[in-house]
């Protein structure tokens, strides 16, 4: 059963994900369709906002934290940048690692390394990545450079620049054209022979891939990178719509959760371990079994909104709003931060598990203790009446 609910919760999230976009509705102090930073501004610190459009033309002297429906960072970031909307453009100077989640994903500027999880990834004959690239998507046209290895995994993958070390592609279609050079070796995997425009302009060897020898390092890229990038843009994604339909609820619970942390992983740990025993057994009785399918939709509901509530706990802590008066746009912020500190966290070896197991916990625990909470109230007051 728990197994279950996952599977139908990654469904749910990468089907928000495909459908919607990473849109969210509002910058980090007011409710805003645009936010933007001049060409002539300059922005020292953590550069974190989320809005129908974010556009940086200025200077950032940090990290970039974004998520919008459009993203166009043509400026100068001295830092990092973690993007996730509809359409995602790096046009500008970026001195640390990209990492983006987008439908559309078009890079033009200088980045360092770059990671990119999408439905369409562009990197214009411009694009200059000093480090390595990672990108996974449905169409992948790679006309820029890389300085260092490229990893490229879609259905159609097409590569007209210069990979200054291996290439590593899994495609339905792979093509080199004849602008493509390859510093190393190529290595491919595909059902059907790559069309190479040039051979010579390969280094190393061309060889097809053979599963079976590969180890768990050359296999990271996909399981880990780029799962943790779709993660945290399809959670965010199923957040915003959770914050609009019973923000009540989210609010309350991300209190309760912060308030009585203990008492949560308490009943949350409960809550794992009976209530799928308690649908199994009712599953087992012709009389249950209709009862049984309302608590299944049920079960899942609770897992939905459990898996966002430490994040938006954890993001309010960092931007140390008070809960009282935050806005839509100051909650949507805060689930970000969240998401993203806690995915970085569950990459570290052997906290994975551990923090995923703490999260469901935590969030369930303090929705089913706070909903219960109410639940007396309400029936002490109808009983005084």
């Amino acid at each position: 059963m728990k197994k279950l609910g996952i599977i139908i919760l990654s469904v749910v999230m990468v089907g928000l994900l495909g459908s919607a976009g990473a849109a969210v509705a509002a910058n980090r102090t007011k409710e805003a369709k645009v936010c933007e930073l001049g060409q002539s501004e300059v922005f020292t610190g953590l550069y974190i906002r989320a809005a129908d459009t974010v556009n940086i033309a200025g200077t950032v002297n940090g990290d970039v934290i974004v998520a919008a429906n459009t993203v166009t960072i043509s400026g100068v970031v001295r830092g990092n940048v973690y993007a996730a909307g509809e359409s995602v453009v790096i046009s500008g100077t970026v001195s640390g690692n990209v990492h983006l989640a987008a439908s559309k994903a078009t890079v033009s500027g200088k980045t360092g390394s770059l990671y990119v999880a999408a439905s369409d990834v562009t990197t214009a004959p411009s694009a200059q990545a000093d480090g390595s690239i990672m990108a996974a998507a449905s169409s992948i046209l790679l006309e820029g450079t890389s300085s260092q290895a490229a990893y490229l995994a879609g259905s159609t993958v097409i590569v007209d620049g210069a990979v200054g070390g291996s290439l590593n592609v899994a495609g339905a279609t792979i093509g080199l054209e004849s602008k493509a050079k390859v510093g190393g070796d190529f290595t491919y995997d595909s059902s059907s022979v790559p069309q190479i425009s040039n051979d010579q302009n390969i280094s190393g060897t061309v060889r097809k891939a053979n599963p079976a020898a590969s180890s768990p390092s050359k296999s990271w890229w996909s399981t880990k990178l780029m799962g943790l990038l779709y993660s945290v843009a399809s959670a965010l994604l199923l957040g915003m719509v959770l914050l609009k339909l019973i923000p009540g609820t989210m609010q309350a619970s991300a209190d309760y959760l912060a308030k009585r942390p203990a008492r949560s992983l308490l009943v949350g740990l409960g809550f794992i371990l009976l209530a799928p025993i308690t649908l199994v057994l009712l599953f087992v009785t012709v009389v249950g079994i209709p009862v049984a399918i309302l608590g299944l939709f049920a079960y899942i509901a609770v897992w939905m909104v459990a898996s966002q509530l430490p994040a938006l706990w954890l993001g309010r802590m960092v931007t140390r709003k008070d809960s009282s008066g935050m806005k839509f746009s100051d909650n949507a912020l805060a689930l970000l931060i969240g998401l993203l500190v806690l995915s970085l966290v569950g990459l570290l070896p052997g906290l994975g598990g551990l923090v995923g197991l703490l999260v469901l916990m935590g969030g369930s625990g303090a929705l089913v203790a706070r909903n219960w909470q109410r639940l007396r109230h309400v029936g002490q007051a109808q009983a005084k009446a």
